[in-house]
């Protein structure tokens, strides 16, 4: 799915200056919009549209602190951690014994949501594997400006170079 519609494409100053009087076969319309967005998530090393149920891993370093691959975050499921074979500890008055999964609760966690970084609250310990299910990305109604009109640029630049009008 593209970061814009073809109809706020042909509403842009750039779309408006490309369509006009031309006709580009709505096959088309479709794949250069998602070949654009492509290129803008290839550049930025993430991707921007909202992914909902994202899964991120990883191994605590003994800190309170984790960063989310994705961003910006629109909301954290949930978060569980499994004690890695041949460890034990107390976590909440709870024994958490060896390789036994368990929950944190989320609303314990302290999110920055336009960078991917979470104050968990707790110690996050170095012989746990964690596990969190997320949301990241943008909803089309909160895709910010500057990003849409860096998508209406490359879409008129590649409609030109197609030779389409």
């Amino acid at each position: 799915m593209a970061l814009v519609t073809w109809a706020e494409f042909t509403n842009s100053v750039y779309g408006k200056d490309f369509v006009s009087g031309n006709v580009v076969p709505s096959g088309y319309q479709t794949e250069l919009l998602d070949t654009v967005t492509e290129a803008i998530e290839d550049y930025c090393g993430r991707k921007l549209e909202l992914t909902t149920g994202l899964v991120y891993k990883f191994r605590g370093k003994d800190n309170y602190v984790f960063f989310l691959p994705e961003f910006p975050v629109s909301g954290i499921i949930s978060i569980s951690g499994q004690v890695l074979p041949g460890n034990s500890y107390y976590l909440q008055d709870l024994v958490v014994v060896d390789n036994t999964p368990f929950a944190l609760a989320v609303s314990d966690l302290v999110l920055d949501d336009k960078t991917g970084k979470v104050h968990a609250g707790v110690l996050l310990r170095s012989d746990t594997l964690y596990t969190v299910t997320y949301n990241a990305g943008y909803a089309a109604a909160s895709m910010p400006r500057p990003l849409k009109q860096a998508c209406y640029m490359l879409a008129a630049i590649e409609a030109a170079a197609a030779d389409l009008g």
